[in-house]
């Protein structure tokens, strides 16, 4: 399903990741993704070095790839879809559809790989519905929510002083877990319930700021 998402990773005090993705981003989905990867698939010491050995291109630079290897540009009208998967198939980390398998392509590929960082993308909660945070500075994963109205409180990850020209502030906190105590399946299923419960009630034109603050 197509629930806009963005998976960030933090090391040495900077995010060495930052993917943007298209499609499943509910906690049951990229959410799960996430906690499986940290849970059986990582290996820290591996994974760090990747990490810090990769190599961050622009939009410009991508563009430049789909037009000198696969003869397209971008336009209007998009890429041809048979375009964009044999793109996606030889660049996956570059891809819209990877989200957070892309913690185990970095873990896989050799060192310097090329990736994209969206760093802004969290700060538009309108478009932004999920974003995940793993900060392995502090040993924590994070879980934010979008449709935010409400300025958030001082400390929050994403806090920005004024809303966007749609009104919406930056993505919300709303879970974070040791790594050494992540989430079991049902319990984001629950996080996910409890949080689309109260977002659909948001919807409706009354008690924005009230209901918000209690997510």
């Amino acid at each position: 399903m197509g629930t806009r998402n963005v998976t960030y990773v933090q090391l040495d005090g900077e995010y060495k990741v930052a993917q943007y993705c298209q499609w499943d981003g509910y906690p049951t989905g990229q959410g799960k993704t996430i906690v499986d990867f940290l849970e059986n698939v990582m290996d820290r010491e591996i994974f760090e070095k990747k990490l810090r050995a990769l190599v961050h291109i622009t939009d410009k630079q991508v563009e430049k790839k789909l037009k000198e290897e696969f003869n397209v540009a971008f336009g209007s009208n998009g890429i041809p879809v048979k375009i964009y998967d044999k793109f996606s198939e030889r660049y996956p980390q570059l891809s819209i559809d990877t989200g957070a398998d892309i913690l185990k392509i970095i873990q896989e590929k050799p060192e310097g790989l090329e990736i994209v960082l969206d760093l802004e993308f969290a700060n538009n909660s309108l478009y932004c519905e999920w974003a995940y945070v793993i900060d392995l500075d502090k040993d924590q994963f994070e879980i934010y929510t979008g449709f935010n109205k409400v300025p958030l409180p001082e400390g929050e990850r994403f806090k920005s002083k004024s809303a966007n020209s749609d009104g919406y502030y930056p993505v919300k906190l709303v879970a974070t877990y040791p790594l050494g105590n992540l989430p079991t399946e049902q319990h984001l299923e629950t996080l996910e319930r409890k949080v689309w419960e109260k977002i659909n009630y948001l919807m409706k034109p009354w008690s924005f700021s009230n209901l918000q603050q209690n997510i």
